[in-house]
């Protein structure tokens, strides 16, 4: 996703935190989201063998790991290009929070305006999933 050259700070971004990755998932909510979940991939089997297709409800994954729940939020999500945006002193922040909780996703910033020390500790850390432009 390309966001780029838009005007954003790091504040700005931090609304995406919620909606990317996973999120903790209450354990008293996991019956009702698996047969939710059932009920989709239902219509899905069904929607294969009929011409008219029933419309299919966005229910989102959950999965357990280490004993607790989490709902994952835009799984698909592989790039985010935030390049060229004024990010400031809550980069650090920002992007550690997005790539700690968003496995498999790579950020695309602009070390314009960060300090030497602060890109390097960001690359030895996040090796392949920063890119600085």
């Amino acid at each position: 996703m390309g966001m780029q050259m838009c005007g954003l700070s790091a504040e700005d971004l931090m609304e995406l935190i919620p909606v990317v990755g996973l999120n903790p998932f209450p354990s008293d909510g996991v019956e009702e989201q698996q047969r939710k979940l059932k009920e989709r991939d239902a219509i899905i089997e069904k929607n294969k063998k009929q011409k008219q297709k029933a419309e299919v409800p966005w229910v989102d994954n959950i999965i357990e790991q280490e004993g607790q729940w989490f709902m994952q939020k835009n799984n698909e999500l592989k790039t985010l290009n935030v390049g060229l945006n004024n990010m400031g002193d809550q980069f650090k922040a920002f992007s550690e929070k997005l790539l700690n909780k968003a496995n498999g996703l790579k950020l695309l910033v602009s070390s314009k305006g960060l300090g030497k020390d602060q890109v390097k500790e960001m690359e030895t850390k996040y090796t392949t999933r920063i890119e600085f432009l």
